[in-house]
């Protein structure tokens, strides 16, 4: 028996790529079934984690598998890089990212969107956003929280999680790290599920401060998705 326990494709009809999704139990993951949903072994720098990290990183991977099939990759494993960020073949950008018990990953071709992220967060607790909101937030953020005192649990997750997409899109070309207070959430539109977003500092020549995004999102099941592309 798997520990992948479904498997599915989330629709977003203005993205031109690949999304899979998936629930798997960590407790029912054991190594010898990675080489049956990834044509492959563990990677040997997963070894000596512990089984929960084994089958968060298993998910994920077979997600990207699911994904690459789609582009008609026959290669589809996908090392771990420098900084742990995923390498993908030549002309694929891609995303990965898991809870305690979701993976999803999407794709795309490089000749379609230029930058390409995606998050998944557990809805927070109201004691978790009161403890990290003024870490997450810069100032011009706080109206959209209602109270940085007391902030909605649910915006919050979504300025985070945006945040952490924005972050996948643009690391393969910033190449270095950069905090929450890099970007800057404008608008949340909760009814169209959009997300506007600016960045306060130029990252590199051409990622220069001002530069606007918009992202989509979704809400189910006390998690919030967010994706971010770019063409």
């Amino acid at each position: 028996m798997s520990f992948i326990e479904k498997v599915f494709q989330p629709e977003d009809k203005q993205f031109k790529g690949c999304i899979f999704k998936c629930e798997f139990n960590p407790a029912q993951y054991c190594d010898a079934q990675v080489f049956a949903l990834l044509e492959h072994n563990l990677d040997p720098k997963l070894h000596n984690a512990v089984n929960k990290r084994k089958a968060e990183f298993t998910a994920g991977r077979f997600m990207a598998k699911c994904c690459l099939q789609q582009h008609r990759i026959l290669n589809t494993k996908v090392p771990i890089g420098a900084n742990r960020a995923p390498m993908w073949p030549p002309n694929i950008i891609g995303s990965i990212t898991h809870t305690n018990n979701i993976a999803i990953c999407a794709t795309a071709e490089k000749s379609t969107h230029r930058y390409l992220g995606i998050d998944i967060e557990p809805v927070m607790s109201e004691q978790t956003a009161q403890q990290i909101a003024k870490a997450v937030l810069v100032n011009d953020e706080y109206h959209l929280v209602s109270a940085i005192e007391k902030p909605n649990p649910l915006i919050l997750t979504l300025i985070f999680s945006v945040k952490e997409s924005l972050f996948k899109a643009l690391y393969p070309e910033v190449q270095r790290y950069f905090d929450f207070d890099a970007a800057q959430v404008t608008s949340i539109n909760l009814a169209n599920r959009q997300i506007q977003l600016k960045l306060v500092n130029s990252l590199t020549a051409e990622l220069e401060a001002d530069s606007h995004y918009q992202a989509t999102f979704d809400i189910s099941d006390q998690h919030v998705t967010t994706i971010l592309y770019t063409t």
